[in-house]
């Protein structure tokens, strides 16, 4: 882990507060510090005072080399600097808005004049910028085989997941018995006690329905007619930073959320965050986006997966933060069915596994998911329909969830991988990319370390392995119910697992490894 410093973030945004706009003998000193960032600059010249993120330099505060590389070790670092510094600026015109546990970083209003001040702070590194954003089934999950993996027995029991967005519907018949926690980090002060800041039951209430529509997609139980999430029997742990508009004014709030569930969740599996910067970029954000990264790579490295939705601008070339981060899954989405020509965000045909027109993506992207259309859980009890990335992400974070279930040692890279590796690849015109697309059973099969006693829905492997002269389906139950006892279902017929182009006795060996994690013995197929 890199030795983090104090940084602080600056976001367009008019204060109340007037102040000379920047002058150019100031922009020039500030350009010449090197510490500055030139949206910093940028933001300033439109606005006299803009949210920003200060980086702290905890080694010139006098932390160990060896105490920053740790986010338990940091913490007391971070808050005597976070107090000395923004008690030093004060007087100067800095505004403190947030401080944060782990992450060497505070967050607040600044101008001109009070960056020169936090510059010549010893243990202020640099002033980086902000953005403001916004939030960015019944077919979806069957298409990522995300009902397949709930069908074998892969449906959250035991495991945790984070949600950032507009918070949930915690009286929703399907969400009521899964939520286990409740936090709010909303600046304008929109949480639901009309502060910036919550925490405990009724934190988390949904005034958008954005929150619940992506809550559902996880862990929705069916309940009151709605469809059923991917895992309806994991934990959910909801954090609110969206107002009732489905919009953030600054990412501290998401930083602070992050911060929160390393200090109170790490034991999560995955933490998504169905939201996005109004600012895109075309490479990895993290020097940009400094506290975001930092706040992402505290959490990866418990173990908790950061997913995010790369945006709906329809850029081929760019994404927006979180998803630009480097240590966070970005997820853009494909079309689940044909519904005809659709005119959201965009005017198109639709197909399966056919990008969307607004979903943004790069070569950085990470993965494609199911996002339109998505029915799920909504405001009041029913159901609600939502197009865009932000309902493709959750179908990542609920897959890392089933990964985690079925190995308790995975790690995120192994997660990461797995999803990667899909056996279904889409080729992007517009972009001259070709991305996997989330075949969530795949994922767990690579990483499965435990079956389950439950009906396994795998498409049947291929081999004669009754010996009576034919491939047929009832061959994989042989070689499954011989190997170890288990009972599987065989919806279809898919033999060519290895892509060879032929059907051999090799696709039920490799699959039925993948499957079940051991190997057979050939003579157990007539072919072989």
């Amino acid at each position: 882990m890199r030795i983090l410093a104090f940084v602080a973030a600056a976001v367009l945004a008019a204060s109340p507060v007037r102040a000379q706009l920047l002058a150019p003998a100031v922009r020039a000193d500030l350009e010449r510090s090197g510490r500055v960032h030139s949206l910093v600059l940028e933001h300033l010249e439109a606005a006299a005072r803009i949210r920003v993120f200060l980086e702290l330099d905890l080694t010139a505060a006098g932390a160990p080399a060896a105490q920053q590389q740790s986010w338990e070790l940091r913490r007391p670092w971070v808050a005597a600097a976070s107090t000395e510094v923004a008690g030093s600026l004060e007087l100067e015109g800095f505004e403190l808005t947030h401080r944060f546990q782990g992450i060497s970083a505070v967050a607040g209003w600044i101008d001109a004049h009070a960056i020169e001040a936090a510059l010549a702070h010893p243990w202020v590194a640099r002033v980086l910028p902000d953005s403001a954003g916004h939030a960015a089934l019944e077919q979806s999950l069957p298409l990522a085989n995300l009902s397949d993996t709930r069908s074998a027995g892969f449906h959250g029991a035991g495991q945790k997941v984070a949600v950032i967005d507009s918070g949930a519907d915690r009286n929703h018949p399907a969400l009521d018995d899964a939520i286990v926690d409740e936090a709010c980090f909303c600046s304008a002060n929109c949480c639901p006690n009309g502060q910036d800041e919550q925490e405990g039951p009724g934190a988390a209430m949904d005034e958008n329905g954005h929150g619940t529509n992506v809550t559902g997609v996880i862990a929705s139980s069916g309940a009151n007619g709605t469809p059923v999430g991917a895992t309806p029997a994991v934990d959910v742990v909801l954090v609110r930073v969206l107002d009732e508009n489905g919009s953030f004014s600054t990412t501290a709030d998401i930083a602070a959320a992050l911060d929160w569930i390393r200090a109170e969740h790490p034991d999560a599996a995955a933490v998504n965050m169905s939201l996005a910067t109004n600012t895109i970029v075309q490479s990895h954000c993290d020097n940009t986006f400094t506290v975001l990264a930092q706040a992402a790579e505290s959490v990866r490295d418990v173990g908790v997966l950061p997913v995010a939705a790369t945006g709906n601008e329809g850029s081929a070339t760019s994404m927006a933060a979180p998803a630009c981060i480097s240590d966070v899954m970005a997820v853009a989405a494909v079309w689940d069915a044909n519904i005809g020509t659709s005119s959201i965000f965009c005017q198109e045909a639709t197909a399966p596994d056919k990008i969307t027109c607004f979903s943004n993506r790069n070569a950085l992207t990470d993965i494609l998911a199911p996002g339109a259309p998505v029915t799920s859980t909504g405001l009041g009890g029913g159901t609600s329909t939502y197009y865009g990335t932000s309902q493709a992400s959750p179908m990542v974070a609920a897959c890392a969830v089933a990964m985690r279930q079925s190995n308790e040692d995975v790690t995120t890279a192994q997660m990461v991988a797995a999803m990667k590796a899909s056996p279904t690849m889409v080729h992007d015109s517009k972009s001259g990319q070709t991305f996997p697309r989330l075949d969530c059973l795949d994922a767990v099969l690579d990483v499965a370390t435990t079956t389950t006693t439950t009906t396994l829905p795998i498409e049947p492997l291929c081999g004669d392995a009754d010996g009576d002269g034919q491939v047929v389906a009832s061959d994989a139950l042989t070689v499954l119910h011989a190997a170890v006892g288990l009972v599987v279902s065989c919806p279809q017929v898919r033999c060519d697992f290895d892509g060879s182009g032929s059907v051999t006795a090799s696709d039920s060996l490799s699959t039925l490894k993948r499957a079940v994690g051991q190997t057979v013995a050939t003579g157990c197929l007539a072919e072989a």
